[in-house]
C-alpha cells in the first residue's frame, strides 16, 4: 500500500475509535455511579476514574490501538467492548469490602448484524445482572 494510502485509512480507523470511545464511555456513565466515577475520554482511550471514597481506583481501556489493528471489524469489536466489560468490572469489584452486581460476574459480549451488546452474569443475556444499554453499529458507524 502507497503510505499516502496508509495514513488516510489510519485516519478513518482513528475517527471511528474516537466515535467508539464516545458511545463506550456514555453506556459506561449510565451504569456507573457518577457519585462514585467519572468516564473521561482522551484520543482513543476511555478512562474510568474512582472520587470520593474510591478516589484512586482508576481503570481504562486504550481502544485506538485496538482499533488500528489487523484484526477482523467483529473481533476488534469484541475485543474493545470485553476490555471495557473488564475494566468496569475491576473498577467496582477493587474497592476493599465492596460487593456489586458485577462482583465475580463475567463480561459477555453478543454482536449482530445491528447491534452490540455487552453485559455481566450468566453466559446467556437473559441472565444478564447488568448490562449497557445496546449499542446500534449505526450509531458507531460500523
Amino acid at each position: 500500500m502507497p503510505p499516502r494510502f496508509i495514513g488516510r485509512y489510519a485516519e478513518m480507523r482513528s475517527a471511528e475509535a474516537e466515535r467508539i470511545v464516545t458511545v463506550l464511555a456514555e453506556r459506561a456513565r449510565e451504569i456507573l455511579p457518577s457519585s462514585e466515577y467519572e468516564v473521561v475520554t482522551s484520543r482513543g482511550s476511555l478512562t474510568i476514574r474512582g472520587v470520593g471514597q474510591n478516589l484512586g481506583n482508576t481503570d481504562g481501556l486504550l481502544v485506538r490501538p485496538i482499533w488500528l489493528s489487523p484484526m477482523p471489524l467483529d473481533k476488534r469489536l469484541n475485543a474493545v467492548l470485553d476490555g471495557l466489560g473488564r475494566a468496569v468490572e475491576r473498577c467496582l469489584t477493587r474497592p476493599c469490602g465492596t460487593e456489586t452486581p458485577v462482583t465475580g460476574a463475567e463480561p459477555h459480549v453478543r454482536i449482530t448484524d445491528d447491534t452490540v451488546r455487552l453485559w455481566w452474569g450468566g453466559p446467556a443475556e437473559a441472565e444478564a445482572l447488568v448490562q449497557v444499554r445496546p449499542i446500534a453499529r449505526a450509531e458507531i458507524g460500523v
